[in-house]
């Protein structure tokens, strides 16, 4: 007999080696996502082995066909393939519900509309950015100190204009 822990729902049940961790989780009253009923045909299952990698059955054909090598790189594993042989077998559930293709398109959708909206507003700021005339820098101009002399009462410089003949 062999016992599979799963993780984040501190949930423990005792089965025999032919007994997979998808009908583990479903005798335990916890739900998996899975489209084929434990077939290995959708990847839907998967889990995520914590502890007692030892104390599983290896990986078949038919999940390596769906998983490639990702069991050696994040641990994860198919439910439905995965079975507890002896000792303590912990796993975590990567998916409980399988989301509605109306779900999945709403959701899409709602990311894709926030995204050209963000695009939009930026576009309408450059826009408006380039339409505006740039803003005329104000250069001051050092004051002029007119020379005291007898002719020039109010302090202001006047230009003598060239008279042409």
């Amino acid at each position: 007999m062999a016992i599979i822990r799963f993780i984040p729902q501190n949930v423990e049940i005792e089965v025999c080696s032919e007994t997979s961790v998808l009908a583990a989780a479903q005798k335990a009253g916890l739900s998996i996502a899975t489209i084929c009923n434990g077939k290995a045909s959708c990847s839907e299952c998967r889990i995520k082995i914590h502890d007692g990698e030892d104390n599983m059955s290896p990986i078949v054909f038919k999940e390596k066909e769906h998983l490639g090598n990702l069991y050696f790189i994040t641990k994860e594993r198919l439910a439905c393939q995965t079975f507890a042989v002896d000792g303590v077998l912990s796993v975590e559930i990567l998916r409980a519900e399988i989301e509605s293709k109306r779900e999945r398109s709403r959701r899409k959708a709602l990311a894709r509309s926030k995204e050209n909206a963000k695009r939009l507003a930026e576009r309408h700021a450059e826009k408006k950015a380039r339409e505006l005339p740039p803003e005329p820098k104000r250069v001051e101009e050092p004051e002029v100190v007119a020379a005291a002399s007898a002719g020039a009462g109010s302090g202001r410089r006047r230009r003598r204009r060239s008279r042409q003949s």
